[in-house]
């Protein structure tokens, strides 16, 4: 699969959409090409990691893990509150005076999702420690064990400090347990209580109702938790999505004339591009391909002179 990804293409298409109209956009796309042919082979590699990271610890590992929670421990306790029902033991709990749902469902719930985080970690932790076995020697000989486990640490557990928290794996990991955990226990309450007069033939349709129920309302909210991981740094700080490339714009159109904004506005977006385009590409590649990359932007900055004697007076 990686080596069907056109890496050039992918960083090409995210600089001409953020880039468009800019004057200086071929010359950045010729630099990041030179960029990204010569460390294609080690962008791939961090790519496997990177994507491995992000997908089990914020994506694949709370969803997968719910889906199996759902059918064993929504299926378990739907079913044996079912079979309290037909056999009338909550109602001798309320002859009793003893709370239903303190006998029944608090312990339960408590208990769900107190193991839910637990089980959600310890199987993203597996899928990711087959993703090294995957690419190590013993599969497709990708890359080594210590590069993959560098790179998961450094997404997984030490992404930044300008990280918002909820955007921090395992927090990611950890309210998505809870979130899919307590919708589940939820569902299964519901759909044990619902029917009344219940009869012991009944009970298998109840543990089916809520297993099917559940899992596609956990599909729901993963797709609720998808959107607030996207948006979050928006609402966090009340500006709209692509705000930054708003910025550039404005200073681009702002000023009393307008001509020298416009050319710092071009000059920083290409020198910020060139930059992120060569730190993408060129980080964690080893001390020789780092001269190759530093040499490529010497190679541009000979390019932005000229371009600058050229259509000085154009910026």
């Amino acid at each position: 699969m990686l080596n069907r990804v056109d890496v050039v293409k992918l960083v090409s298409d995210v600089l001409a959409k953020h880039m468009a109209g800019n004057a200086m956009l071929p010359m950045v796309l010729q630099l990041v090409d030179q960029i990204v042919r010569q460390n294609e082979a080690g962008a791939k590699k961090k790519l496997y990691a990177l994507a491995m990271s992000y997908v089990f610890s914020v994506e694949l590992g709370p969803l997968v893990t719910a889906l199996l929670l759902a059918g064993r421990i929504g299926g378990a306790y739907a079913g044996e509150v079912g079979m309290m029902a037909a056999t009338h033991q909550l109602e001798l709990l309320s002859v009793l005076g003893v709370p239903r749902l303190g006998w029944t469902f608090v312990p339960a719930a408590l208990a769900a999702l107190l193991a839910a985080p637990l089980l959600t970690a310890v199987g993203t932790a597996v899928a990711l420690y087959v993703g090294a076995l995957v690419a190590g020697p013993q599969g497709f000989a990708l890359l080594s064990a210590d590069e993959y486990w560098a790179d998961v640490h450094e997404v997984v557990l030490a992404p930044g400090p300008q990280l918002h928290w909820l955007k921090y794996p395992p927090a990611v990991n950890a309210y998505r347990a809870l979130g899919f955990m307590a919708s589940t226990m939820a569902v299964a309450q519901l759909c044990a209580g619902a029917r009344r007069r219940l009869q012991p033939r009944h009970v298998p349709l109840v543990i089916t109702t809520a297993v099917v129920t559940s899992c596609l309302l956990v599909i729901c909210m993963d797709w609720g938790f998808s959107q607030l991981y996207v948006h979050i740094d928006d609402v966090v700080a009340g500006a709209p999505m692509g705000s930054g490339v708003g910025g550039v714009g404005g200073a681009d159109g702002g000023g009393a004339d307008g001509g020298g904004a416009d050319g710092g506005a071009d000059g920083a977006a290409m020198a910020g591009a060139a930059a992120a385009a060569e730190g993408a590409m060129g980080g964690g590649l080893g001390a020789s391909e780092e001269g190759e990359a530093h040499g490529g932007a010497e190679e541009f900055d000979g390019y932005y002179d000229d371009y600058h004697e050229e259509h000085g007076d154009e910026l």
